[in-house]
């Protein structure tokens, strides 16, 4: 674990209790370099069996973050707080400057200091990887090899997806990984960061591989090509048949047609009637009232017996709808009362219904485990073809846990043609309220290969809270 210092209290500087904080009103130094010694150590003692390796500072080339000179900055922070870290916790790594500006910077704030240092640190928020790696091959790889020959530590790289959008934040994040594992001088790097900022264009507004809080912290296309990335140097095996995150683009517009679209995993086209619509990176439906909003693509199992178990999942959020379902199907377009295969719907209400065959075979019902009337619900149905059996969780949770279907009454085997959903909507609904999103179809040896992890594909645990 690396931990950042950044900031200063009001008490350690003078600053005014409502100061503004962007404005750097609040970063002026600290009035004593021995109140931040003192509570470095305070820190440093209290987490050293925990952290690897402390930072010093978080952008001191920034305002808000510093307010004060280089020279001062090196005096009553980097000196005082590396000499405390060293004796509170003397196996820790100390890493600085943690500059973001420019190579001038990063210059100026490290060279008093490179006898002191582990490593050196710095923030880059780049377009693309190629921008990245452009700076540090040419401009601070060179520096650091002639005047401070300590290992480079980016711990912060940050491609805003509402820049670039999410294919390209995706793809240079994954290059970014890649070309790091490529240069033995860049021994560390951080992807910053974990969750969008709303609000908070060009400081954090789209750098996230989840989206903010208020989007439900919904993961994006990078979090999932990062996860795809980390599984195949773990080397585990990628299962995944179909995945689609619905990120806008050109060719995607918000209130843009769903049907004809390709996938964005599996180059499967989606079949959907004319009024389930793209929404913000998301499906949702483009009118309101009374209505079956269907979609689905073309899914046959593949005939590998090794590969019994068909899985599909994603996450719903089902405000005014009178439903939403997601399952295995007949028909691309056909309503799921008559069509659906093997189909879970959650209702407004709260509660949910689990079906074969259409509507001829209710398998299970209740409260939706966890529900969230307005966030994401996360559904996953897992067919066993070898055994003829369904298994079906609700954010996490198993609600029904291995329902055999040959077995009467049911006495039903299931064909998979298609993998979809259908929002229903009822008389008086406003339009572009429920909504489908992270929708992904799997073919999988059995059904403990993904059972934790962002590395290993189960989104139960991660579409809905931090970790």
């Amino acid at each position: 674990m690396l931990v950042a210092f950044n900031s200063i209290p009001s008490w350690a500087n003078g600053a005014p209790a409502d100061c503004d904080f962007w404005a750097g009103a609040c970063a002026a130094p600290p009035a004593s370099a021995n109140d931040f010694a003192a509570f470095a150590a305070a820190v440093a003692a209290r987490y050293r069996d925990d952290v690897a390796a402390w930072e010093l500072w978080d952008e001191p080339d920034r305002p808000a973050f510093w307010g004060g000179t280089v020279a001062q900055w090196v005096d009553r922070i980097a000196t005082p707080g590396i000499a405390a870290i060293r004796t509170a916790a003397p196996g820790a790594l100390v890493v600085g400057p943690a500059t973001h500006s420019s190579l001038a910077a990063f210059q100026q704030h490290t060279a008093p200091l490179c006898d002191r240092l582990d490593a050196l640190s710095a923030h880059f928020y780049p377009a693309n990887a190629a921008t990245l790696f452009s700076q540090l091959d040419t401009a601070y790889r060179p520096w650091i090899a002639a005047q401070c020959d300590r290992p480079l530590w980016v711990t912060a790289v940050g491609i805003d997806s509402t820049l670039t959008g999410e294919a390209a934040q995706a793809g240079g994040y994954v290059q970014a990984l890649a070309g790091a594992l490529a240069r033995p001088y860049l021994a560390r790097l951080f992807l910053y960061q974990w969750a969008d900022v709303a609000g908070a264009a060009g400081l954090g507004g789209g750098w996230g591989l989840v989206e903010s809080a208020a989007r439900q912290h919904r993961p994006k296309r990078s979090f999932f090509e990062v996860q795809d990335y980390i599984a195949s140097l773990k080397g585990l095996p990628n299962h995944l048949v179909i995945r689609d995150t619905f990120a806008n683009s050109t060719a995607r517009p918000v209130g843009g047609a769903l049907s004809g679209t390709a996938t964005e995993v599996g180059g499967r086209t989606w079949g959907a009637t004319a009024t389930a619509v793209l929404g913000t990176s998301e499906v949702t439906t483009a009118t309101g009232g009374a209505g079956a909003h269907v979609a689905g693509v073309p899914f046959a199992p593949p005939p590998d017996p090794a590969r019994p178990l068909q899985v599909v999942e994603a996450d719903l959020i089902v405000t005014g709808s009178e439903w939403v379902g997601l399952g295995f199907s007949l028909s691309a377009t056909g309503s799921y009362a008559s069509h659906g295969q093997l189909w879970a719907r959650l209702r407004s209400d709260g509660t949910y219904a689990i079906h074969a065959d259409g509507l001829t075979h209710e398998l299970q019902s209740g409260a939706i485990p966890e529900f969230r009337p307005d966030g994401l619900n996360h559904v996953q149905l897992r067919y066993d073809r070898t055994a003829n059996r369904l298994s079906v969780a609700l954010n996490g949770t198993d609600v029904l846990p291995g329902r055999r279907l040959g077995d009467p009454p049911v006495a039903f085997t299931p064909s998979l043609a298609f993998a979809g959903f259908q929002i229903q909507t009822a008389p008086g609904t406003p339009a572009g309220q429920a909504r489908v999103d992270n929708f992904r179809v799997f073919s999988r040896p059995e059904p403990g290969l993904f059972s934790d992890g962002f590395e290993t594909g189960d989104l139960s645990r991660w579409s809905h809270r931090r970790p």
